[in-house]
Order: structure tokens, then sequence, then C-alpha cells
């Protein structure tokens, strides 16, 4: 996919960085204007590659495992609210297995219930958990180095932001003699 290429690119420039944490040198800074999640806290020895945070968003969570094709959209929930995304790079000493099995234990500790712990399609340990309105996942991979993207969403409402008014269109068709309308569809 898109993201894994991405992330190779950027871990190709960080693998050497990744080394100097792994034999005891000097730590990998974050990613400029990433801070670790509230609801998590990161491996220890692992750095912030990238970041992003959304007001409202939609994210596809795996709850189930994937077998197929067939079996991918079944095994996904598609939730909307406030999201964040994390992706952290970590020494060549730390498995997926136990980045997995640590975030696992800790969201289990803080009261989340684990609604799927298993494999992503890349065959690489993945959790999800859920508390409330509050989705966490963390997915693993071991390629071309240890790291993890955790992605969290509140599910909630999305503010509107934008009106429609009668008016509005008044002006543009005096303006332009013309204004453009979507979203009517009919039989």
């Amino acid at each position: 996919t898109f993201m894994r290429f991405k992330l190779a690119l950027v871990g190709l420039t960080c693998l050497a960085a990744s080394l100097f944490v792994a034999f005891g040198q000097e730590p990998v800074p974050d990613a400029e204007g990433c801070k670790d999640s509230k609801l998590l806290a990161r491996f220890p020895g692992c750095y912030i590659e990238e970041c992003s945070a959304k007001e409202f968003d939609e994210v596809e969570l795996q709850i189930a495992p994937i077998q197929d094709e067939q079996t991918a959209p079944t095994a996904k929930k598609r939730l909307e609210g406030q999201t964040e995304t994390l992706t952290y790079g970590c020494p060549e000493n730390v498995s997926a297995v136990q980045i997995a099995r640590n975030m696992e234990n800790a969201l289990r500790a803080a009261g989340y219930t684990i609604v799927f712990s298993g494999r992503n399609p890349s065959g690489d340990p993945l959790v999800t958990a859920q508390k409330g309105a509050q989705w966490l996942q963390v997915s693993t991979d071991t390629w071309p180095y240890p790291y993890y993207v955790q992605t969290a969403v509140r599910v909630k409402e999305m503010e509107q932001k934008v009106e429609a008014s009668a008016e509005a269109f008044e002006e543009e068709i005096k303006r332009s003699g013309r204004v453009a309308v979507y979203g009517i569809n009919f039989d």
C-alpha cells in the first residue's frame, strides 16, 4: 500500500538512526511538532516518525481476522470522529510481538476492552481496543525495521460548519445569473 511505501522511504532514512538507538547511542528525536498520545505511552526506545491529528475524519480499524478479500469488509469497522495517528520507529532489538503484547496489556490495565488481538494483513501483530467512544489500534510491522502505527479515534458527530441558505443562492443568481446545486438526485 501507499502507506507502507511511504513508511519504507521514511524508514530507510531513519534506519541508521534506529541502529544507534539499538546500540545504546544517542536517541532519535521525534518528528517536529509530534507528541505522544495522552491515551497510551510509547514503547521504550521508540521515536515518533510522523503524526497527524484531525478534528473530524474517518478511519477503518481491524476487528476480526482477514483471511481473504471477501472477509476484509466484515473484518473492519469504519468509525468517524476525532482522530490521531502516530507512527513510531523502534530499535532493531524490539520485536513486533513484544510491542503488541505490551500495548495490549497496557490497554487492558487502563480499562479498555480488547476487540481484536491477532494479525494485520501483512502478518504482523495488531491490537484493537475500545473504551466507550474511544477506540485505539496498534498495528506493528517489521519491514524495513520494527515500527508501529497507533491510531486513535474518539467517535463523535461532525460539527456542521457550513450552511446553505436561500439568500446565498439568490445572491449568486443576481451576481452570475446561475447557481450550482449538488447532491439532489431524481429517480
